[in-house]
């Protein structure tokens, strides 16, 4: 099977810059429904790709403390008050 790339991408994606905040392009994902972004200069030129993947990777390589000592939140709720 062959397609061309105009076949499958979006076209006229949003772009971000390399001094946007890492909340705001992860947001933009996730209201765009988008796992990975172009990154330009000034002048549209790209610079990368950002994935989600390293977005979250540089949040917890950065501040591991913040993200893992967040409390646990309970997976399944008991129907029935526990102890003896």
């Amino acid at each position: 099977m062959e397609s061309r790339v105009r076949e499958v991408m979006t076209r006229n994606p949003e772009a971000f810059q390399p001094d946007d905040s890492i909340a705001f392009i992860l947001n933009a994902m996730h209201v765009g429904g988008y796992r990975h972004v172009p990154v330009t200069d000034e002048q549209g030129r790209p610079l990368a790709v950002a994935s989600v993947k390293d977005l979250v990777g540089f949040i917890l390589d950065n501040f591991p403390e913040d993200v893992l000592n967040l409390p646990p939140t309970p997976i399944r709720k008991t129907e029935q008050r526990e102890g003896a």
